[in-house]
């Protein structure tokens, strides 16, 4: 694709969006948009450039998600109003900062690299969210849908559910499962995340479950991100990719609480931490709740034993 194009097609279909959305400036100046793919542009690089040509969005800082989920691009005005150092942005553990030659930020951002971002765009009001949610239920009840997990809840989704349990609005079943530490994730600072988990039975309802947790322990095998923990040719894992490095204090934790840990795991590495923390969780509580291995992608041969006995109490 040229240059000329990936520009057109990007900037054309976020300004289709503006055109469409009544609820534009939810997020005050912020332009949100998804979802964008690296095919989509030359020689499969993301770059804010193509949001930045023409000054279309003037001073507007713009954001669209990667299809994936573990990715973003801003525009300059974005990065410079989350914090960014567009020309010296330093590397950060369990962050992946695309650069161009020149060694500054193309915009793209990958796992903890899009914590600053997810931290600054500004939220949208409980009114919103409920009228969100309110329209996700009803596409979910077409579709025969009467309960669902939440993968990634956090303050101000279990407010505009308690809000909607109070006024008898809320029919469906939620498992919602609280972010724990990953803060790009749940859009939400660690410290608030952690008072949310310490008060989840608060917000335990009639249709909500808050007895789930989410620990994010890798990426994902995708081109160009690439940020699953693998193992290496001596078993070793790539700890480089692992976000969360307190897993198995965090899995003993809840699993002592009762509480139901999914763990996001996508390389045979962090399959292997997740299947230790779990392991280390049963020695001390026998009976402790089911806890779940969320896409995974494949076991590592050494690792086989391990899953196996878990087979039918756990994951």
């Amino acid at each position: 694709m040229s240059t000329d194009a990936a520009h057109r097609g990007i900037v054309s279909k976020i300004s289709e969006g503006i055109c469409a959305c009544e609820y534009q400036n939810v997020y005050q100046d912020w332009l949100l948009a998804a979802a964008y793919s690296n095919e989509d542009f030359p020689n499969g690089i993301a770059d804010r450039k193509y949001l930045d040509i023409d000054g279309l969005f003037g001073d507007r800082p713009v954001a669209v998600q990667g299809s994936a989920a573990h990715s973003m691009l801003l525009n300059t005005e974005a990065l410079r109003r989350a914090g960014y150092d567009i020309e010296n942005e330093p590397d950060t553990h369990g962050a992946k900062f695309f650069r161009r030659p020149d060694g500054s930020l193309t915009g793209e951002l990958a796992e903890a690299a899009m914590t600053k971002a997810a931290l600054a765009i500004p939220k949208p009001n409980l009114a919103h969210v409920r009228r969100t949610l309110k329209h996700a239920i009803r596409l979910a009840h077409k579709a025969g849908v009467t309960s669902m997990q939440e993968a990634s809840a956090n303050t101000q989704l279990l407010h505009a559910l308690s809000e909607m349990e109070m006024l008898g609005s809320l029919n469906l079943d939620i498992n919602a499962h609280i972010v724990y530490d990953c803060e790009w994730l749940a859009s939400e600072p660690k410290d608030s995340l952690d008072q949310l988990l310490d008060a989840a039975e608060q917000y335990y309802s009639k249709h909500v479950d808050t007895r789930f947790v989410k620990i994010m322990l890798d990426g994902v095998p995708l081109p160009p991100l690439f940020t699953h923990a693998g193992i290496d040719e001596h078993g070793h894992v790539d700890q480089s990719k692992i976000a969360t490095q307190d897993v198995v204090d965090a899995v003993l934790k809840f699993d002592q609480l009762g509480r139901t840990v999914k763990i996001h795991c996508t390389g045979h590495g962090s399959t292997r931490l997740a299947l230790d923390a779990i392991e280390a969780a049963r020695k001390v509580n026998p009976h402790g709740p089911r806890h779940e291995i969320a896409h995974n992608s494949g076991v590592h041969e050494g690792t086989r034993q391990q899953f196996s006995s878990f087979r039918g109490n756990e994951c």
